[in-house]
């Protein structure tokens, strides 16, 4: 199979989620390659630098630059089908399309523009629908996209992400053993939008008793300093302005750091289409606490569902979670004194905390590059046969 990929993803000096899963997706394509089961070509709009923002420039993409150099390369050899990594997918083309879907979150609250509110609401989700074949990250998107879009669940195929650090977990040997003693680092990795929903850890620190509130220092990875102004408004009120400290955009490099330095990573969303920074925290055997959503609990439960029918278990993995199902990670994200609860049993209880440590590392092994890769071949045979 020769596989085309839209790059539009990776171009800027920022990589956003869609950039991230699209280099996942481009190493995992560069293994296949090397292992002969396909071959690939990637599209990336020029100049590189320069990342696509605006609505205008996603079109002129999608509907004019791409499908003109899809077509142009196809007269002259022959591909499989071309795979749409992110957003709205190019057209018109003259091969089978495979598209990825993180979640309806745009197309339930678009940006604000009737410009806008129509492209993610009419023509993205018409690319969606020409697709042979639909990939989604969980099994609570794919089910999602079966109803909203009313897409035949055939259609629809599901294949987890995996860590980008999940070869670099030793490093955390290093840290793992450190004192269970102040500060304690509190991590939230993410861009600031509402439905992240950080707020709540700030006030889940304002209820602490003062002996441990004092000892919570707050790291915010990847909120730019403008939009977290309203954060540190929080922290004022709550008197917390001290303990909070905006990183901004970090390097991969200097994310790892942060995931190694932390003593928990938090994940309060409300609405996620999978939440990789969890998993990139497990990989690395830092305990992770999330709010208790659907995607949260079917990722990072102890019964994963891959593809809606095998079920990997502590059984049949052979992994040893069912041991540590009696410690709940997971919380009410519109109850601050529930995780106010867990992040105190994790500072008082040693053996808690370790507890989460040694489930992170197990769990992790569920998702790792070697899956994904052979999930994605499996995708391109399905895409393929279906057209």
């Amino acid at each position: 199979m020769h596989i085309l990929v839209d790059g539009q993803a990776l171009v800027g000096s920022i990589p956003t989620g869609f950039g991230i899963y699209t280099r996942l997706l481009t190493q995992a394509l560069q293994k296949l390659s090397e292992e002969k089961k396909i071959s690939h070509k990637l599209f990336t709009p020029e100049p590189k630098e320069k990342a696509l923002r605006s609505v205008a420039e996603r079109l002129l993409w999608e509907r004019v630059k791409l499908p003109i150099r899809i077509n142009s390369y196809t007269a002259k050899r022959e591909a499989s089908l071309f795979h749409s990594p992110c957003l709205g997918a190019p057209h018109p083309i003259n091969i089978p399309l495979l598209v990825t879907i993180h979640d309806l979150i745009l197309l339930k609250s678009p940006p604000l523009g009737i410009f806008a509110k129509y492209y993610f609401q009419n023509i993205v989700v018409a690319g969606w629908r020409r697709a042979k074949l639909i990939v989604c990250h969980s099994e609570t998107i794919k089910q999602e996209v079966i109803q909203f879009l009313r897409i035949p669940e055939e259609r629809v195929y599901v294949v987890p992400l995996y860590s980008r650090f999940e070869s670099k977990n030793t490093k955390r040997k290093l840290t793992i053993e450190k004192p269970h003693s102040a500060p304690f680092t509190l991590l939230l990795v993410g861009s600031f939008e509402k439905r992240k929903n950080f707020e709540i850890v700030l006030h889940s620190i304002s209820l602490l008793p003062n002996d441990l509130r004092k000892d919570c220092v707050i790291e915010y990875a990847g909120i730019s300093i403008n939009n977290g102004q309203e954060i540190l408004e929080v922290a004022k009120s709550l008197n917390l302005q001290n303990q909070v400290h905006l990183l901004g955009y970090l390097s991969e490099d200097a994310l790892l750091e942060a995931y190694l330095r932390a003593f928990v990573l938090i994940a309060p969303s409300k609405e996620e289409g999978f939440d990789l920074p969890p998993l990139e925290a497990m990989s690395l055997g830092v305990p992770s606490i999330l709010s208790n959503i659907n995607v949260h609990k079917e990722i990072y439960g102890t019964n994963q569902v891959f593809n809606g029918n095998a079920k990997f278990s502590s059984v049949n993995l052979k992994i040893p979670l069912a041991k540590y199902e009696n410690f709940s990670i997971f919380f009410d994200p519109n109850s601050p004194e529930e995780l106010a609860g867990i992040i105190s049993k994790l500072i008082l209880d040693k053996d808690f905390y370790e507890s989460l440590h040694k489930r992170a590392l197990i769990l992790s092994k569920l998702y790792t590059s070697e899956l994904f890769k052979e999930n994605m071949l499996r995708a391109y045979k399905k895409c393929v046969q279906k057209s």
